[in-house]
């Protein structure tokens, strides 16, 4: 999908609303305004209303990012420490006396 400005997605709704709220009506009037080829499609005119209808915004909505969990950091520094202490020592006795599974320990 092609991304299109804030300007762009307001220019959008505003057609919209003036071609009485058809979706139809309004993929017809931004050919005037994209050319045949480069104008949003219907679907995403759908999608657009229905996140400006839901949101009062078209600007796109955050991305959530996951917060680490104070336990991978420990671990991490956990591992790392048991590594500078003994460094030939193996991944399974590792693990095994540091209470973390071999996936966690080769990960760390």
């Amino acid at each position: 999908m092609e991304r299109y400005t804030i300007e762009q997605r307001v220019e959008i709704v505003k057609i919209y609303y003036q071609n009485q709220c058809s979706v139809r009506q309004t993929f017809r009037a931004l050919r005037q305004v994209y050319g045949v080829h480069d104008r949003p499609t219907e679907s995403l005119i759908r999608r657009l209303m229905q996140k400006f209808k839901e949101s009062g915004s078209v600007a796109d909505r955050p991305t959530p990012v996951r917060q680490q969990r104070v336990k991978f950091v420990e671990n991490i520094a956990a591992v790392r420490e048991s590594v500078h202490e003994n460094p030939r020592q193996s991944i399974p006795r590792r693990a095994q006396e540091l209470g973390l599974s071999r996936m966690s320990t080769c990960r760390r």
